[in-house]
């Protein structure tokens, strides 16, 4: 799954992010939202895995449907793309200016505060979160629809050793070819006659039309 594997990668890199952030901690006004955004991050990894623990619709086989991924995966690794890009942009403004020296953390907070990053970064968590868990369930579901399927579909082993009604049909007329063929000049009315009346009892198991099974003088 390539949005999955985008997923992965993005919490690895929000793993990161957050703990390069401790400076906001410091922010008394948002050190609640950031703990729990730095939660959400973690908590996230739990459908993440569940997904990659999911059994594969249809292993190993070239022939068999190709399943797209859930849209929801696309969209939560949107969603944690956006929350990672937002947090390098808190550490980018937040970070030593080579020229002014370290920003102040009254100039850090009234910042943070103003765009209100972390309360919106939060909601996005959450949102992806809850995207992995609907692509969890759609994937079970599918499953368990596929193995349903799989039980109520009727064994058939031996059925090719069943004639069908076409090939009951056929090796009657083919007898009765031969027999008209064995017949003389001057009973040929009377075998094509005999035939008409073997064909008729073959139309009971083939359910064909007489007309296109009779033999032509």
């Amino acid at each position: 799954m390539e949005a999955l594997g985008a997923v992965a990668s993005c919490i690895t890199l929000l793993e990161v992010s957050l703990k390069t952030l401790g400076f906001v901690r410091q922010i008394s006004e948002v050190q609640e939202d950031f703990a729990n955004l730095r939660e959400e991050i973690i908590t996230i990894n739990t459908p993440t895995q569940d997904l990659q623990s999911l059994p594969v619709l249809f292993p190993r086989n070239l022939s068999s449907p190709k399943v797209a991924e859930p849209r929801s995966i696309f969209r939560a690794a949107s969603q944690l793309q956006q929350i990672k890009d937002d947090l390098e942009d808190i550490s980018a403004y937040c970070a030593v200016n080579p020229n002014n020296g370290a920003t102040s953390l009254a100039r850090k907070r009234k910042w943070v505060l103003k765009q209100n990053r972390i309360s919106r970064l939060l909601v996005k968590a959450r949102d992806a979160k809850e995207n992995l868990q609907v692509a969890v369930n759609l994937h079970l579901a599918t499953v368990f629809s596929l193995q349903s399927m799989a039980e109520n579909i009727p064994h058939s082993e031996g059925t090719s050793m069943i004639p069908s009604p076409r090939g009951v049909r056929k090796s009657l007329t083919e007898g009765l070819h031969l027999r008209v063929d064995g017949c003389t000049v001057g009973n040929h009315q009377d075998a094509k006659f005999k035939t008409q009346e073997k064909i008729s009892e073959s139309i009971a198991v083939s359910g064909e039309s007489p007309d296109a099974s009779i033999p032509s003088p």
